[in-house]
């Protein structure tokens, strides 16, 4: 069912699903380039410890530099607000003011971008505090795992069974670790989950900024 706001054509989730997957694609791949392209820079260099490898990771680490990192990607979230991504040019997509049909505010854009921000460093911080609640609630068998390790050697298999069989006496649900960082998927798009619904198809950060996702072509 195609949906009209003033003369515009509101796009169809599938359309938006498919510029996102692109994206995500795109950038996906460029990531690994570049790891791939930094790391070829240090090992034809002779060494693990390249001239800045080890200086990068100190540095990511500071909380000073953490925060100027986070308000550089908000910058740049308000910045690419309402431009055109390989995706939406791919699929024919645009986001648009939904009173007028024109160009993205800025004012539009920070909104936006601060409600995608904000609940993304919310649901991190949800899920990162059941993560250290589960791991306080596993008995740390760092030592019981080492000795399992020398008893058995190379003998992949019995070492397999024998921690089944001491997580079992420990109680210790091993994949249980695993789920906060799994739930950060689900929990961090439920704020776009509106837009299945509603007339628009517009997600919380669209309503509260009063923004629409139209066909292009």
């Amino acid at each position: 069912m195609r949906t009209r706001r003033r003369g515009l054509l509101v796009a169809p989730i599938r359309r938006r699903l498919l510029a996102s997957l692109i994206d995500v694609t795109l950038a996906l791949v460029a990531g690994i380039l570049a790891i791939g392209a930094y790391t070829g820079a240090a090992i034809k260099l002779g060494r693990k410890d390249a001239p800045g490898v080890r200086s990068l990771s100190k540095l990511t680490g500071s909380k000073r530099v953490s925060i100027a990192l986070r308000v550089c990607m908000f910058a740049l979230s308000v910045l690419l607000t309402g431009r055109r991504g390989p995706g939406s040019r791919v699929v024919g997509i645009r986001l648009v003011d939904a009173r007028t049909g024109g160009p993205v505010s800025l004012r539009q854009a920070a909104l936006r971008a601060g409600a995608q921000r904000g609940w993304q460093l919310l649901v991190r911080r949800l899920t990162t505090r059941l993560g250290k609640a589960e791991r306080l609630e596993q008995p740390d068998l760092r030592s019981e795992i080492e000795a399992l390790r020398r008893e058995h050697g190379d003998d992949r298999d019995a070492f397999q069974q024998a921690m089944k069989k001491m997580y079992g006496e420990n109680q210790v649900r091993p994949y249980t670790a695993c789920l906060p960082a799994l739930m950060q998927l689900p929990l961090g798009l439920a704020i776009e989950a509106p837009a299945l619904w509603t007339p628009l198809h517009q997600g919380l950060p669209d309503k509260l900024a009063g923004t629409i996702v139209i066909n292009d072509r």
